[in-house]
């Protein structure tokens, strides 16, 4: 689904092995590696893996307890992408990979920030006294729109603990947009919905708020759930919604009572037996605030006389657990 769109991983921060009962405890090196478990169709996770490419990245800050975290100092680790390798060999590649826990006669601790980025396109950086953002753009082509997730922060971690392994979970930072159809015409046919949207915004990785939100730009959906080639949803025959649907990632934003929607379609003509195409413009009866994690569904029915919204639905967009690491 990507209601679908991305189900559930785990990756875990572990620091390396050796002979000691925890290495972590006086400066003890940490690696990173991943232990997946996923089952989904499309985006940032496939089939049983980190897909390669796709890249976790993150921020890490070593401070001292009696002065506390600054984003003013520069970060330990600065948005180092653990990157899975293409042979699948089980670990994350890092460039440089030496980072070290707090050693026993520091009075130190650690604060972990990361996200993830399917593409590993989307800019991420960090200037003295500002949190990490990333520089996001939505693609007004649904099936080359990119998750973007951000972790929820891990602090005050020095390695002594009885269980070093650090745990991300991860949030969707955007949310979706599904259209159903339904209809008591002849031969109905959902073609394509146009929608006027926001298309850039800067994501806080640390909480994932969101500012800058601008740029609005058109988003025809032609295809089937995220698909890449267009092909119209048929209404069933006996008048309930349809199981197919269209679908766009969105920015999450309000949309007013005055934006419109382009709602194209097509019937059969029953004095002529001839395809009939049709545009209608449409609204949204009350705003709809648009929150991240989830998906607003709205079902379109068309009958004999008329084209309308049905309310929107709205269900979490929350995915299947896979460990101490989960999207959600």
């Amino acid at each position: 689904m990507k209601k679908v769109f991305l189900l559930s991983a785990m990756a875990l921060f572990a620091v390396a092995c050796n002979k000691t009962n925890n290495p972590n405890a006086d400066g003890g090196k940490i690696s990173f590696a991943p232990s997946v478990s996923i089952s989904n169709t499309k985006g940032a996770i496939t089939a049983t893996s980190l897909p390669t490419g796709g890249a976790l990245g993150v921020y890490a800050s070593k401070y001292l307890t009696s002065v506390g975290h600054s984003w003013n100092v520069a970060p330990y680790i600065a948005n180092n992408l653990l990157v899975y390798g293409s042979a699948q060999t089980g670990t994350f590649e890092t460039t440089p990979n030496a980072y070290f826990w707090p050693t026993t006669s520091e009075t130190s601790k650690m604060n972990f920030y990361a996200y993830f980025d399917p593409s590993r396109s989307i800019p991420v950086s960090q200037t003295s006294g500002s949190t990490p953002t990333a520089a996001y753009t939505l693609s007004t082509t649904p099936a080359s729109q990119i998750d973007f997730l951000w972790a929820n922060p891990v602090l005050g971690r020095d390695g002594t603990e009885a269980n070093p392994i650090v745990p991300l979970v991860l949030n969707h930072a955007l949310s979706q947009l599904h259209f159903t159809f339904k209809s008591t015409v002849m031969n109905a046919k959902l073609v394509s919905v146009k929608l006027n949207t926001p298309t850039a915004a800067v994501i806080d990785i640390t909480n994932g708020s969101l500012s800058g939100v601008g740029t609005a730009s058109d988003i025809t959906i032609n295809t089937q759930n995220f698909g890449t080639t267009a092909t119209p949803i048929s209404a069933p025959v006996d008048n309930v919604a349809s199981t197919e649907f269209f679908a766009t990632m969105l920015i999450p934003n309000t949309i007013p009572t005055t934006s419109t929607f382009d709602i194209t379609y097509t019937y059969t003509d029953i004095a002529t037996g001839g395809t009939i195409t049709s545009t209608a413009t449409l609204g949204l009866a009350s705003a709809l605030d648009v929150m991240a994690g989830n998906i607003y569904t709205i079902g379109i029915e068309l009958t004999q006389n008329s084209i309308i919204f049905q309310v929107p639905t709205i269900t979490p967009w929350v995915d299947v657990n896979g460990g101490a690491i989960t999207i959600q």
